[in-house]
């Protein structure tokens, strides 16, 4: 009886997603009309397998702008610096890494020639680890890299060490001792393979998902193995043609609100989770504002986290956050990338060119202002960049928002997590997108048999 009850709510039918909650709705009308005796199956259905089977019957498939095109790839054996260098040119977040020569057709398995997905900021990251160990061992600052570098060559194009200190005089310091400069110039970094060095900068494991896996499938893959984005694959060209996203599968959850099992989740206060934080032992990670920018940027490889929350010395408050993202910028300015190990936080916060926009037109738009509920779109399922809040703006929570609201604010932010404060703006926590997915993603914490008003209303 309860499994027949449970097939007739969720129905069989593989739907779009607003489609089957529409369904499901009417569903419930139809049996809560039919008396007491319809009231009183719904609700002896276990809403943690009524959500189960409704995630499980939303094919990938039918997700608007699933089936986007033009994924770049990064090769195994292209170094560090042309892979980034790709990168930043094509204007995306990351890749995945081909172990297979160019133009080579692999019958097998995909897993046989993608090994894993790599994103732009943790390769700059690693790069700026990198120099802090090999500028000091070189001895070389700014023009000295390229003299150094040059004159040590030999002279295999013909132009002689002559040729080359003349040349190397004519160059502008800026020109030899920006990001890319040092990248090329300094041994064993930018000449460095992507295949040797993927684990140390890779967003996760490649873990495909085709076009016939269920939203449940993600969202189990997205939670239990921290991946970032989910790589979506052709079966027929057994290629790689998309990505689902975290930011993309909070987006598919919100349109879920209505759903009486999700919104007896997500109405939840977040006092009455038990989130863990993404932290080290012994404390949260985080920065204060007076400190050189160089040390946030370290704590972000170190701790392996998206985002350093920024606190006020004095008073401890949460004034901001550098991201991983962020380190983009050093790629663009110089001044900047010159001064990391002198700039303060504060100062790099404040030259961080989205602060230039109005507060009014950049703050936390609402899901409605998104059109989040009109369809995932190709945009969203790509890696491609797009444009985050102010660094002196992060996402911040407080114990008695609900669980739906901060995930409307994460989404409207682009961010992957947001910061739990007290009544002083004091950090207390921080809440992940990964947390989230796992509220939602079975095996879901057992829930009391009573749902509240929530349930309730929906009957």
């Amino acid at each position: 009886m309860h499994s027949r009850m449970l097939k007739r709510v969720v129905s069989d039918t593989d739907r779009g997603l607003l489609q089957k909650k529409d369904a499901v709705a009417q569903n419930f009308e139809d049996i809560s009309n039919e008396g007491e005796q319809g009231i009183a199956q719904l609700r002896a259905l276990r809403p943690t397998e009524a959500l189960k089977a409704f995630f499980e019957r939303i094919p990938l498939h039918s997700i608007p702008g699933i089936d986007n095109s033009g994924v770049i790839e990064v090769q195994a054996g292209q170094t560090i610096e042309e892979a980034m260098r790709l990168l930043y040119k094509e204007d995306v977040l990351g890749a995945p890494v081909v172990d297979v020569p160019l133009g080579t057709v692999v019958a097998g398995p995909v897993t046989d020639h993608y090994v894993g997905l790599i994103d732009l900021g943790s390769m700059i990251l690693w790069s700026l680890e990198e120099f802090e160990v090999k500028e000091p061992q070189a001895q070389v600052r700014g023009l000295q890299v390229a003299e150094d570098r040059e004159l040590s060559q030999e002279t295999s194009d013909g132009r002689g060490v002559e040729g080359r200190a003349e040349e190397a005089e004519g160059v502008s310091k800026k020109e030899n001792d920006d990001f890319w400069s040092l990248l090329s110039r300094l041994d064993d970094i930018g000449s460095s393979k992507v295949g040797a060095l993927a684990r140390s900068f890779r967003w996760g494991p490649f873990l495909p998902i085709y076009p016939e896996d269920s939203l449940l499938h993600i969202l189990m893959l997205l939670s239990k193995h921290s991946l970032k984005a989910a790589p979506v694959v052709d079966p027929e060209d057994n290629k790689v043609t998309g990505f689902i996203t975290q930011d993309a599968a909070m987006q598919l959850l919100l349109q879920c609100s209505g759903l009486p099992w999700f919104d007896s989740i997500s109405q939840k206060q977040l006092s009455q989770f038990m989130f863990q934080a993404d932290q080290p032992p012994g404390g949260l990670v985080y920065v204060y504002e007076d400190k050189p920018l160089i040390d946030a940027l370290h704590s972000l490889w170190k701790y392996r986290v998206s985002a350093v929350p920024v606190l006020e010395r004095e008073s401890d408050r949460l004034v901001g956050c550098v991201r991983t993202a962020d380190a983009r910028i050093l790629l663009e300015d110089y001044e900047l990338f010159r001064a990391r190990r002198e700039i303060t936080v504060k100062k790099f916060m404040k030259a961080d060119p989205a602060s230039k926009v109005n507060p009014a037109e950049q703050r936390h738009r609402t899901p409605v202002e998104e059109r989040i509920g009109a369809a995932v779109s190709a945009a969203v399922l790509s890696l491609g960049s797009f444009t985050l809040p102010p660094m002196q703006d992060p996402v911040t929570s407080v114990s008695t928002d609900t669980l739906e609201l901060t995930m409307k604010k994460l989404v409207a932010a682009r961010s992957d997590r947001s910061f739990m404060l007290d009544d002083q703006r004091r950090l207390t926590g921080v809440i992940t997108i990964r947390d989230i997915i796992i509220q939602f993603s079975p095996p879901l914490g057992e829930q009391p048999d009573r749902w509240g008003d929530l349930f309730e209303n929906a009957l």
